[in-house]
């Protein structure tokens, strides 16, 4: 697939450490990551072919269309959205008495933010947000800067992603004989905030299609599990019940989930690494950002050059960057610098800086920007299942192309 480089070192002897490390930092992450992967799977594979070519760029670009749906699965998500927002203390319209809206909070505090955007019942009199306040306009007209509407989102349970590319296909992975096929003899460490833990427990779903306990460890209560559908099992109440650690496809696949959201973990989360230091077939999945207020400078200098440089000298593991999601109409104007127009400039220069360290980007905010979030952040099953294909679908052009 790729011509293999050879790498020349130059050794400057009384260089002080410092200025190495800043020096190498660059080319040590091209090295590592370079066109990601050439080497990534041993042996003979004649299986599984993919039907897209070059993933990270055809698969993730495109559009949603809406399904022709049946009244029993409309009514389970939207019922899941507004046990949400009773959950979280939100009138389930979204909508204040008195019609204030856009800049406006409302719901549960958490660290002293409330948590959520004041908006407009879209099935209401007023729908549009226009000017912090619920008017009536249509969809065409609430389609303006500053404007807030929730007709123009999109559940992604109730729609197909359809990749821009026409010759781009996904391939659709039903369970753990066809992901085996691909994830046999690899570990995954998906590290980083809570959008990599969604797509942890998307991958092990799947993987556990067919199994009673699904992704939940054993033992978990039948009351959990009923509760904890495939809706649910995304929130932070079903998913302590998900084990962070799974051995999958005969015991030759390993997935773990470590939590990293603040600078005080990073030696924890470097031990971690390190231990996949040499190992053939290792990955890392990371996604940071969110936590760190979406301040490349400090993702860059605090976890990413740490990351690259305990990995020095070994081929082991790869390392593949997601970038963050769009933030929902929901996300509370109380998070200045979580808002959708900060994540679009963090995946900018965030995107830039992996290419230039030759790491593979993951990128999934063209995907989430149309899909409605079911607390401003996060998003539900259907965007997380689709994640997963396309991580399967891309390890499978990995390993086809070896």
């Amino acid at each position: 697939m790729f011509k293999k480089r050879r790498w020349i070192y130059i050794v400057v002897i009384f260089l002080p450490a410092a200025v190495l490390m800043l020096l190498s930092i660059n080319s040590l992450g091209v090295k590592m990551n370079i066109e990601m992967m050439q080497s990534l799977f041993s042996g003979q594979w004649n299986e599984m072919r993919p039907s897209c070519i070059n993933v990270l760029d055809n698969m993730v670009l495109g559009s949603w269309e809406k399904d022709k749906l049946k009244e029993a699965e409309m009514a389970a998500v939207v019922n899941f959205h507004k046990k949400i927002r009773a959950y979280h203390g939100i009138n389930v319209s979204l909508q204040h008495k008195d019609n204030i809206c856009g800049n406006v909070m409302h719901g549960a505090t958490n660290r002293g933010i409330t948590q959520f955007r004041a908006l407009c019942d879209p099935n209401g009199s007023t729908p549009c947000c226009f000017e912090n306040k619920c008017v009536f306009k249509t969809v065409e007209q609430c389609r303006c800067k500053n404007c807030f509407d929730l007709r123009q989102k999109l559940h992604a349970e109730l729609s197909t992603w359809i990749p821009a590319e026409p010759t781009c296909k996904i391939t659709m992975f039903a369970g753990e004989e066809d992901s085996c096929k691909v994830m046999k003899d690899m570990t995954i460490y998906f590290i980083g905030d809570s959008f990599i833990r969604q797509l942890y427990i998307a991958v092990l779903s799947l993987m556990r299609r067919n199994k009673p306990y699904g992704p939940f460890i054993n033992g978990t209560p039948a009351d959990t599990l009923k509760n904890c559908d495939k809706h649910y099992m995304l929130t932070t109440e079903c998913s302590p019940w998900i084990g962070v650690n799974a051995n999958e496809c005969n015991n030759t696949t390993r997935l773990k989930n470590i939590e990293f959201w603040n600078t005080k973990q990073v030696n924890e989360i470097l031990k971690s690494v390190k231990e996949l230091r040499h190992q053939p077939n290792s990955i890392v999945l990371l996604s940071v950002g969110l936590h760190f207020q979406f301040n490349l400078q400090v993702v860059e200098n605090k976890v990413l050059n740490p990351l690259l440089l305990s990995l020095a000298n070994s081929s082991w593991p790869k390392v593949i960057w997601l970038s963050a999601p769009s933030a929902g109409l929901m996300k509370s104007p109380g998070y200045k610098y979580q808002q959708k127009e900060n994540g679009i400039q963090y995946n900018l220069k965030a995107n830039e800086l992996m290419r230039r360290k030759g790491i593979p980007i993951l990128d999934f905010f063209n995907m989430t920007e149309p899909v409605m979030s079911f607390d401003g952040t996060h998003h539900g099953a259907g965007v997380n299942d689709l994640k997963a294909q396309v991580l399967l679908n891309y390890l499978l052009e990995i390993k086809t192309s070896a």
